[in-house]
This record gives structure tokens, sequence and C-alpha cells, in this order.
């Protein structure tokens, strides 16, 4: 995340697609128009903690495209990105 709202910010997301007609990799930088959202635990017993397993891997949000069609591939991952 580089910018929100016209605001500088910086970060990792996940980004779905629900349908794609190219390879994505990941830490690939891409633009695209979707709303945020925070990654939450739901707490029920014995369930794994999938807030603070993204937040050890430096993501905190998530965000969702119909298509590859409403993405922008800006660039590769940057150096030392990518796989965490």
């Amino acid at each position: 995340v580089e910018a929100l709202d016209g605001e500088a910010a910086s970060g990792r997301l996940s980004l779905s697609m629900r349908s794609t007609s190219r390879r994505w990799r990941t830490g690939d930088r891409v633009a695209f128009s979707s709303r945020l959202r925070r990654i939450v635990g739901f707490g029920n017993f014995g369930e794994m903690d999938w807030a603070a397993y993204m937040a050890r891997r430096g993501i905190r949000a998530t965000a969702y495209a119909w298509s590859d069609d409403d993405v922008r591939l800006l660039g590769p991952p940057a150096a030392g990105e990518g796989l965490v």
C-alpha cells in the first residue's frame, strides 16, 4: 500500500481476484481500486488466529478485485520482497 485516499501509506495486503487471465507473482507491485478490509479473527475455540498469522508477515489488510482487468501491474517485487 503506497496511498490511501490520496494520502501516503505503506504496508502489504492480500489481494484476491475472482478470475485471472495471467500469472501473478507474490509481491508484484500493482495498482487497483478496492475497499481495504482489516483482517479479523473470529475467536472460535481452537481456530487459527488468522489476523495474527498475517500480521507476522506484515499483512494487515485484504482487498478484492473481480478480475485482473481491474488490476494494473506496476512492476515486479522489489529486491527482498516476494514470498513470505
